[in-house]
This record gives C-alpha cells, sequence and structure tokens, in this order.
C-alpha cells in the first residue's frame, strides 16, 4: 500500500511522555500514515532515550536527526525526507484524533487540490478545558478567503478560524506542490515561522477543501512549548513578517492593518509574559490586570498609530517593545546586586557589552525555592537538601513574613501540619488565620508548589479544622514527590530519603560488647511497635545484651505506660526525651544493632541515619525498606515480617555481631549530590507546568515493585527529629 501522508514531527528535548502518546496517535493510523521524526538535536538523555527505541522500532516511524537549527528548519527537513503524496505536520506535545483522520484519510486519495484544512479541538494539559478551532463548513473555498481569515484576528466570530489557519497542523499539503514552489518554512524566523509559511502557501493555492471535522488536540498551555520561549530577536521576525503582510494585495488594506496590529500586539504581550523581562511576576500581573481593564483602548490606540502606515511604522513600534527589555533589565538585575553583593559584570547590559550571554542568563534566571520548614532545622533532612539542590536554584528557609509578602518562585512543602499545628490555642488561631493567607497567596500569585511526601498520614489525627487546613495546602499542590513508591499514586515522582554522613560524622567510642547493646531511636508513638519489641527483649536471657529507647515521646501518657511495661526489668534502659545532636554519634557507636520495630512503615529517616553511623538496622518488610535492602545488602538492612519474636531478635543480633565494628555500608546510591539533581529537576517541571506521569525513581536506586496495600493501613515515615 502506498504511502499517502507522512507526518512530520519535529522533536528537541520533549518530555517522552507527550513524545510517546503523540507517536502512538499516528501509529493508531493505517499502513496509509508514515510518521518522520525530526530530531533537533535533543541533548536531554530522557528524549534521546525515547527517540533510540522509536529508530529501533522501525517500521512506520523514521528517525531523522540534524544539529540543533530550529524548529522551521526541523520542517524542513522532513519535507525532504517524506515519500506521501501529501504531507501534515504534528508538533509532538500534540495529538492526532485517528477517527476523524481516518475521514479523511479515505477522500485524500481521490482529492486533486493541494491544500485540504482540517479543524482542530485545544485541550489543556490536564484536560479540564476544550476549545474548538472551526475553519468553515465542508467543501471547497478559495485561497483568497482563508488568507483574509488568517489575517483578520480581531473581527467577531473569525479568531478561532485565524488561529488554526494560522499554523501548520490540521493541514494536509500536497508534497509536489511544496517542493515544486519552493514552499518551504523561514529558518531566520523565530516567531510566527508558521503563520508567515501558511501566508505563503495560501498566495500560491488558488483554491483549498475543508473539512469540518477536528483531526487534532493542540494542547494548550504546555510548559517549555516552543512557541511561549522568548528570544530578543522576536521583534525582527515580527517585523519581517509584517512587511510580508503589508506586501500582501488579495485582501483589503484595513485586513492588513489588523494583522500588523496583532503583530505589534504580540511583541508587546511577549515581552510582558517573560520571565525575565520588566517586572517579573509582579509586572506580568499588572499587564494583565491592565489587559483586562483596556484591552479595546489600548487596540484603538495602536490601531490609529498603524491607520495608512506600512512596515517602517510597525519596525518602530516593535523595536520599542524589544527596546524596554535593556534598560528595566538592568535597574532589576542591579537591585538583585546589591542585595547579594555580587559583581557588576553580571549586569545584562555591561555582560551584552563584553559579548557574554551567559552571564546575562545567570544573573536573571535564578530561582528561589522556599521550603516550608526553618533552617537550620532540627532534622538534618531539611538542611541537607537547601545545600544539595544545585544552581540556578537558591532554596531558602520559611519564615512567615517571607512566606506572605517575600519573593520565591516554588514553595516546596515537607509536613502540611507543622504549618498550622500548636499546643497554644492563640498560636494556632494566628497560624490557621496564616495558612489561609499562605494558600490565597499560592493560588492568586501562581506560584508552583511541591510537595515532599514523607508521610502517607499525619502522625497524629486532625481535628476537623485541621482537616480542613491541610486539604486547603495541599490542594495548591502541582507535583508530589515520593521518598519511595506509593501504592495509590504512580503518577508522583520517587526521590529517595538521602544518607546522613554529610551531618553526622562515625564516632570512635568502643562498642559496648558485655553485654552487647540493642538501641531503638526516634519519636516514641504508638505505631512504632516499641511495646512488641519490649516484648520480644524480655524473652531474651538478660545476660544475652542490653535494650536503649532512646526519643522523647509523643505525651507524657504514653511515656508512662512504657515505663510500666518496662517494670523492674534492669537491662531496659530508657532515655524518654530529646537527644542533642552533639551525643547522636556516640549513641549509635555503643550499639550493636538498631532495631526499629514498626508496625507499619512508609518511610524512615533513622534507617537512613543508622546505616549512615554504620550500624545494622533489623526492620520490617515495606516497599521501601526492601528497596534500601537490596542497595545496600541483607546484612546491614535485616527485614522481618509478621511478629517480632525474641527468636528472631536473637538470630538478628547474632548477625549482626559478625559485622567488623569498623565496616560501613556503601551508600552511593543514597548521595545528596545525585538527590539534590533530582529534586532540581522536579522544580523545573513545576515551573514548566508539565503534566504528572507515571512515578519513576528520580536517583540511582533499585527499582521495587509495589504490592496492594490495605486500605486502611495507616503508613508513616519516621523522620528522623532528633528533637521532634
Amino acid at each position: 500500500m502506498s504511502v499517502v501522508v507522512s507526518v512530520v514531527m519535529p522533536v528537541h528535548n520533549i518530555d517522552p511522555r507527550l513524545l510517546r502518546s503523540s507517536v502512538a496517535s499516528v501509529l493508531a493510523l493505517d499502513e496509509r500514515v508514515e510518521l518522520v521524526v525530526v530530531d533537533d538535536g535533543s541533548d536531554v538523555a530522557a528524549t534521546m532515550d525515547e527517540l533510540t527505541s522509536l529508530t529501533a522500532a522501525g517500521g512506520r516511524v523514521r528517525v531523522v536527526r540534524q544539529s540543533n537549527a530550529g524548529v522551521a528548519a526541523a520542517r524542513n527537513t522532513g519535507i525532504s525526507h517524506a515519500v506521501g503524496t501529501f504531507v501534515s505536520f504534528l508538533d509532538p506535545d500534540d495529538q492526532f484524533l485517528p477517527r476523524n483522520v481516518t475521514v479523511v484519510l479515505d477522500d485524500l486519495e481521490t482529492e486533486s487540490r493541494d491544500l485540504i484544512v482540517c479543524s482542530a479541538r485545544g485541550v489543556s494539559w490536564d484536560g479540564t478545558k476544550v476549545e474548538h478551532y472551526r475553519v468553515g463548513s465542508d467543501g471547497p473555498i478559495s485561497a483568497r478567503e482563508l488568507l483574509s481569515d488568517l489575517l483578520s484576528l480581531y473581527r467577531r466570530g473569525r479568531v478561532s478560524s485565524a488561529f488554526v489557519l494560522g499554523v501548520p497542523w490540521a493541514k494536509f499539503v500536497r508534497r509536489s506542490f511544496l517542493t515544486e514552489n519552493s514552499l518551504y518554512f523561514d529558518d531566520t524566523l523565530v516567531k510566527r515561522s508558521d503563520a508567515e509559511w501558511m501566508i505563503r502557501v495560501l498566495r500560491k493555492c488558488e483554491a483549498a477543501q475543508v473539512h469540518d471535522v477536528s483531526v487534532v488536540d493542540y494542547r494548550m498551555d504546555v510548559p517549555g512549548n516552543i512557541s511561549r520561549r522568548f528570544r530578543r530577536d522576536v521583534p525582527a521576525s515580527l517585523t519581517h513578517i509584517g512587511r510580508r503582510a503589508a506586501a500582501i494585495d488579495e485582501v483589503r488594506p484595513s485586513t492588513r492593518q489588523l494583522y500588523q496590529l496583532e503583530l505589534v500586539k504580540d511583541a508587546v504581550n511577549t515581552f510582558f509574559t517573560h520571565p525575565d523581562a520588566t517586572g517579573g511576576d509582579a509586572g506580568r500581573s499588572a499587564y494583565s490586570a491592565f489587559r483586562a481593564q483596556f484591552d479595546v483602548p489600548w487596540s484603538l490606540l495602536l490601531g490609529g498609530h498603524l491607520r495608512g502606515a506600512g512596515a517602517p511604522r510597525l519596525a518602530f513600534f516593535v523595536a520599542i517593545a524589544a527596546g524596554w527589555y535593556w534598560p528595566v533589565g538592568v535597574l532589576r538585575t542591579w537591585k538583585r546586586v546589591r542585595q547579594r553583593g555580587r559583581d557588576l559584570r553580571e549586569l545584562p547590559l555591561l555582560a551584552r557589552l563584553r559579548g557574554s550571554s551567559g552571564a546575562i542568563e545567570a544573573a536573571s534566571v535564578r530561582t528561589r525555592v522556599m521550603l516550608s520548614e526553618p533552617m537550620p532545622h532540627q532534622n538534618a533532612f531539611i538542611d541537607l537538601l537547601a545545600a544539595s539542590v544545585p544552581d540556578p536554584f537558591e532554596v531558602v528557609g520559611f519564615d512567615w513574613r517571607r512566606a506572605i509578602v517575600g519573593r520565591f518562585q516554588i514553595f516546596h512543602l515537607q509536613w502540611p501540619e507543622a504549618l498550622f499545628r500548636s499546643e497554644r490555642t492563640s498560636r494556632r488561631a494566628v497560624k490557621a488565620v496564616l495558612v489561609l493567607a499562605l494558600g490565597a497567596r499560592l493560588r492568586t500569585r501562581r506560584i508552583k508548589v511541591a510537595w515532599t511526601v514523607h508521610n502517607l498520614a499525619p502522625h497524629e489525627e486532625l481535628t476537623w479544622y485541621e482537616n480542613k487546613l491541610f486539604t486547603w495546602l495541599t490542594s495548591a499542590v502541582d507535583r508530589k514527590v515520593y521518598l519511595s513508591p506509593h501504592p495509590d499514586d504512580p503518577t508522583g515522582q520517587i526521590v529517595p530519603h538521602g544518607h546522613y554522613r554529610d551531618r553526622y560524622a562515625v564516632s570512635n567510642a568502643p562498642r559496648s560488647s558485655h553485654p552487647v547493646e540493642v538501641l531503638y531511636f526516634g519519636n516514641v508513638r504508638p505505631y512504632k511497635g516499641l511495646e512488641a519489641l519490649i516484648h520480644a527483649f524480655k524473652g531474651l536471657p538478660s545476660s544475652r545484651a542490653v535494650l536503649r529507647v532512646c526519643g522523647h515521646p509523643v505525651s507524657s501518657e504514653y511515656g508512662q505506660e512504657l515505663l510500666e511495661l518496662t517494670g523492674t526489668t534492669q537491662n531496659i534502659v530508657m532515655d524518654l526525651d530529646f537527644v542533642d545532636h552533639a551525643d547522636v554519634p556516640d549513641l549509635f557507636a555503643v550499639s550493636t544493632l538498631v532495631v526499629l520495630p514498626y508496625t507499619q512503615i512508609y518511610n524512615s529517616g533513622v534507617l537512613m541515619l543508622g546505616l549512615s553511623l554504620g550500624r545494622p538496622v533489623l526492620v520490617r518488610e515495606s516497599p521501601a525498606t526492601r528497596i534500601v535492602a537490596e542497595a545496600i545488602g541483607g546484612d546491614w538492612v535485616q527485614l522481618f515480617d509478621g511478629e517480632l519474636t525474641p527468636d528472631l531478635l536473637d538470630a538478628a543480633l547474632n548477625r549482626a555481631e559478625l559485622i567488623d565494628a569498623g565496616s560501613s555500608p556503601d551508600l552511593a546510591a543514597f548521595e545528596w549530590s545525585a538527590i539534590g539533581r533530582s529534586y532540581a529537576t522536579v522544580y523545573r517541571s513545576v515551573l514548566a507546568g508539565e503534566a504528572a506521569a507515571p512515578a519513576v525513581e528520580a536517583a540511582d536506586t533499585p527499582a521495587s515493585p509495589v504490592p496492594g496495600m490495605d486500605g486502611e493501613q495507616r503508613a508513616s515515615s519516621d523522620e528522623t527529629g532528633l528533637g521532634q
């Protein structure tokens, strides 16, 4: 069967999940369709791996590679490699609608016209919003009428048709018509090259065929979309297109002027919506409010200036939009330089004079991430996380003033309940108001929110109003990060818990040997299984070992219950209090085995702490602990399931005694440098607004299948605390 349509798909560092779904939508069609994927110099590993798999698959997919030259050049490469009678274009973040495309395919085999134009749908990346872009009714139509629709962006009822006419997708163009008329994309343009191409196609084409059926799902607001990226040579591109539009004599002068007006607005809008341009977030918010009230007067004002104007006047206004960047950018960066004490050479204007574009970016794209916990923190996890995240991210600790009025682009939530809980009623009331204000600011300012889910449920039960506050905060989350696979949320990112070797040095204190010492360390709560540990330990001979329980109880009543359970047993030491950071290494050094007898476990910081300080750990088996055991070895991480018995505890002690006193486990899989890079990847995806994908491990840790978990299970992580 001959190829009727060659689909050209330019690709550059696209999210592989989007690429996969886009390719699948093409391959859902029959053998009359081939796919030509043009790799425009992708250098992101995930994209390159996906392209490699497509190359290996072969079949109706061909992957053509070129050095990075832009989307226009990539489309031209695709045209030159196409073999179908018709050429169609599809961006890697969009999708074909196979059933509707098949209807068009059946007609293409007998179609005599060179251009077939179809309708399309606009679908938000989360699927909550759908718009329909119609080009008209079924049947033939003159190219002049389509050209007029393309240029008449302000005519009532023509906006959707003008939009879909100004893009190459949802079109089927005869390949011989393109090559014979040299209708290739202008790769010197960085803005609206597709619209400029369509203008030339329509001027060459006498008539077209309209199919009023949506063949493409255009994904609106996909973060990182190339059409939304700012380049400082955008004004030159728009001016060039404006000159082309001014020379179109097939349409009325008023239509040309309307299109020129749109180009000027595009230049100004691009400037104001660029994150490094005037005013940053505040400037964009102010400009959005301005446009909401004054869009029509603004259009009339520019329209008055453009009335009767040709390309030179258009070039003047576009140049103004570009020229505003530098003086305002200098003022903004000067303020940053003074605040941070940096070198004056980072100013954009001076860097430009020195010919260093890299310094321009470094001075203006630094992104501030605010954690929901203060720094320094009693939990070393927070400080280690903040120190590990690489540039361009600046991680700062939490304080309420900064949270309500400070500047930051990402809010990284850790333990949501910590923001509103307090033992004092008056403080709880104040915190509740502040949490409401914080949630409102995150939403109104569109600040991105990431959440490291340390616990599948809070340690203590929430009251009704605490539940409301918890939901208010977590419903603003854009991306969840799990420390181990989550049974019910396969879309979260997985970044493992790092080790504590950067915080605690291994102590040289001699290990206790007569008798050996068993250590429980961490917060003392009912679900920790301490009752089972005490019962199992009492079953050992009294001369076998000493059990030391160190940690602060959740309540004095629960602490008293444990003391009563211990009774007069001489070889059980209950240190129910906070532990000073300086004493932690010695506490672990004298122990032979660390036991974590939790009844349920999602994640454990104490497990990583024990391993970091060179002590084997006995811990309940779970998906999270299984991952650590597979990465480090069964001698260092001994897993148990079911009841903790005296025999099981004795066997674990025997294995622990065989480990050399000076040895330590290999924790390379849990290095903070890799974890910091993984969080930087999370931050980038959150800023870009990428849709959540099936969970993948974001650092080099072994994968582990996640068995089903009882819906009633109340799993929690045991964060080290050391004072919590």
